[in-house]
């Protein structure tokens, strides 16, 4: 196969042949600009090549062709999940995008192999990175065919990078798989666009909306958190009239609008209600962030959620917190926050890293690693300096 792109100088791809058969798994190695993404948009029915064919037990893969592409799973290089949704509607959901019969069994397989059958009715969000990689490839897997995975080797440890192989070929079976692996450094991948019927898109869009729709009922569990956190709204005689004055309120208010605005695709208004938020209560939370029920922003002035970072359910933040990033680079950039956890006046939690569930973090301490459950990190660099065993978590 050859493919050069209009303008470039030098083909993409040229003179690229090999064939894979039922049960393998073949890696494509190579650096920036080798030719892998284009490869595997081919080997998607994404691209068409300009000379020769990419075919699938003996039918050509074309971009003209959506019921072939329907039979062939990608997992892209980041991370890219609805994290409203549990494992088992996710991959229900996938199923439903290209028009391929429900089949809870093989579902059920899947989830079995990839050792996510005891996380099925958890929602994705609550997954660790291994878990959420698992889910991906076991999202790519429903299409049955041929699986084109793509990861990225940049700034990881190559034992990571078997591992995921290793899971990749076990739930294979008898599928083919293809993984095109970067050994320079790291760059986002655009995911593949899906081809789906105008009524699966129909029924994608409405469960994507019914998702993030029932995050609006968080705000009664928001308003409760204010009651619940705030001893000095417990003691005025107004308690229940003061409630909608708070601007942790308001701020969470025009989040939750914006974040269904953001999942409905709706361009420029996310972002222009999540500024208005910050002018109103300076607080700024980015429409794409994820954050569960329950959440109180304590006296809220200077805190910032970034674009990536989830949160949990039942979370209090005071004023001055971060949640921001340290780099520039794809994917997840900001911290994921467990339930029950308590960041002090202006704490800053920076990267990908992980605040386990009931962790504490004291007022004006920079987190930088991982804090487990029930930990209490304080300090510039935070260090831990408690650690609460589960019994005693589970008592609290």
């Amino acid at each position: 196969m050859t493919k050069t792109y209009r303008g470039a100088a030098a083909p993409a791809l040229d003179g690229v042949s090999f064939s894979v058969g039922e049960g393998e798994l073949v890696a494509l190695l190579g650096p920036n600009g080798a030719g892998k993404s284009t490869l595997v948009s081919i080997l998607s029915g994404r691209v068409d090549p300009d000379e020769g064919a990419a075919t699938l037990h003996g039918e050509r893969l074309a971009r003209s062709r959506p019921d072939l592409r329907a039979t062939i799973g990608v997992v892209p290089q980041e991370v890219r999940l609805d994290f409203v949704f549990t494992v088992e509607e996710i991959m229900r959901l996938e199923m439903g995008f290209y028009g391929l019969r429900r089949d809870d069994a093989y579902i059920g397989h899947l989830l079995e192999r990839l050792s996510l059958a005891d996380k099925r009715r958890l929602r994705t969000r609550a997954l660790s990175d291994g878990m959420q990689r698992r889910l991906m490839i076991a999202r790519a897997l429903v299409h049955r065919r041929l699986g084109a995975v793509r990861h990225c080797a940049g700034r990881r440890r190559p034992g990571r990078r078997v591992r995921q192989r290793d899971e990749a070929r076990m739930s294979a079976g008898g599928n083919a798989m293809v993984a095109a692996e970067r050994y320079a450094c790291c760059a986002e991948l655009d995911a593949l666009p899906r081809q789906r019927s105008g009524w699966c898109e129909l029924g994608a869009r409405l469960g994507r909306v019914a998702g993030a729709a029932r995050e609006l009922g968080h705000l009664t569990a928001d308003a409760r958190a204010i009651w619940h956190n705030d001893p000095a709204l417990r003691d005025s005689p107004m308690a229940i009239t003061e409630v909608p004055l708070y601007a942790s309120l308001w701020a969470l208010a025009f989040y939750r609008v914006a974040h269904l605005l953001h999942v409905l695709g709706l361009p420029l208004v996310p972002r222009l209600l999540s500024q208005i938020a910050r002018l109103l209560t300076g607080i700024e939370i980015h429409p794409r962030a994820v954050i569960g029920a329950g959440m109180f922003i304590d006296h809220g002035m200077g805190a910032v959620i970034g674009a990536t970072a989830i949160v949990g359910r039942d979370v209090l933040l005071y004023h001055g917190v971060t949640l921001g990033g340290v780099d520039d680079r794809p994917g997840r950039r900001h911290p994921l926050v467990g339930d029950r956890v308590m960041i002090g006046a202006g704490a800053k939690v920076l990267g990908p890293l992980r605040v386990g569930d009931d962790a504490r973090i004291g007022a004006q301490s920079v987190v930088l690693t991982d804090v487990p459950p029930g930990a209490t990190a304080v300090g510039i660099p935070a260090r831990v300096v408690t650690q609460a065993s589960s019994r005693e978590r589970q008592a609290g």
